[in-house]
């Protein structure tokens, strides 16, 4: 199942394209298919009167031919504008929460293509998925914080302002206070994140070797998280302790920042990098970084009660423990989720 993004689907109501190159275009596609796509689909423009004569019924019509010429160009144009200026896009923009029928037309996709649909809490939120769709319709690819994503089954509602005086304004809603998020949190943000990348990512590119080829593959991405949840819930080989929370965050914050420094690029050939291509490059600079990962640091406190076997904390005494960083310096592993009630 394939579509036509929104900003492409405004280029051809611009120019009135003949249906016939439309349904051409979607052959062997899924997911939405960008005006970059199109701006890659043929090396001169000329050869659009190539592709409308191998058609059957064959497009021999000067005006149709001059339409789809007319918005290959525009194409071209509005993808060039996007190389220009996508440092200077703007957030609130890139925020805007993605509109019903297009969330529902690339999630259908996606569970059509990979045979299963996605659950709820694995789903990314309007706005994330808004966002990552309109950074690859113009190619403005940022870092994603990873404490603020959210799933479609907790977004929250949008922060409203109110003028209550003058100079005075009332602002209500859910906000990200910046704080580090636990590891079963951590981990399912990456899954969420990296879910909404192969979300968007359910389409055909071209790569550098100029093979068509899926964008963002999920049995990719899903392997990754997969291989971190298993770097942080297991000992370090050759030893009883965890590897430390804060040098994985790092080490995966690391390798997606470079991920994303490649898909904002522009190789010699002037063909994009893939989401695939990219993650595989920026794996091959950084998988390092999670070879060697440091273990985690137990306080003396902890040290002196382990070797004493008296724990006055266990027995009702002593200082009881606040939150799950201090829950993760004990022996054993379990997960360990807080949520604001309503």
């Amino acid at each position: 199942m394939a579509w036509f993004s929104e900003e492409l689907q405004a280029i051809w109501d611009k120019f009135g394209v003949n249906d016939a190159i439309k349904e051409k275009l979607l052959e062997g596609e899924t997911g939405a298919f960008h005006v970059w796509q199109l701006a890659e689909w043929v090396d001169d423009v000329k050869d659009w009167t190539n592709i409308c004569g191998a058609l059957d019924p064959a497009i021999t019509d000067r005006n149709d031919i001059a339409k789809i010429r007319q918005a290959y160009k525009a194409a071209c144009g509005a993808s060039e504008e996007a190389l220009k200026s996508k440092s200077d896009v703007s957030p609130d923009d890139l925020d805007k929460p993605i509109d019903s029928a297009t969330r529902k037309g690339l999630l259908d996709a996606h569970a059509s293509y990979y045979k299963f649909p996605l659950q709820a809490t694995r789903q990314p939120s309007d706005a994330l998925l808004g966002r990552l769709h309109r950074e690859r319709e113009r190619i403005a690819f940022t870092v994603i914080n990873i404490a603020k994503v959210q799933s479609l089954g907790s977004q929250t509602t949008h922060v409203k302002h109110y003028a209550v005086a003058e100079g005075a304004q009332l602002t209500i809603g859910d906000f990200d206070t910046g704080r580090n998020v636990n590891l079963s949190q951590w981990l399912l943000n990456l899954r969420i994140l990296y879910n909404a990348y192969s979300i968007i990512g359910l389409n055909t590119a071209r790569n550098q070797w100029g093979e068509t080829v899926l964008w963002c593959s999920w049995h990719k991405v899903a392997q990754f998280v997969d291989t971190l949840t298993d770097l942080a819930t297991s000992p370090i080989p050759g030893s009883k302790v965890r590897p430390d929370l804060a040098s994985l965050q790092s080490a995966e914050l690391n390798f997606r920042t470079r991920v994303v420094e490649l898909l904002r690029s522009t190789p010699e050939n002037g063909i994009m990098f893939t989401f695939n291509e990219a993650f595989d490059m920026a794996m091959s600079e950084k998988q390092s970084l999670f070879h060697n990962p440091v273990p985690l640091q137990k306080n003396s406190a902890d040290s002196s009660r382990g070797k004493s076997g008296n724990n006055s904390a266990a027995k009702g005494g002593g200082k009881k423990l606040q939150n799950c960083t201090e829950k993760q310096n004990q022996p054993g592993f379990f997960f360990c989720f807080f949520q604001k009630l309503p």
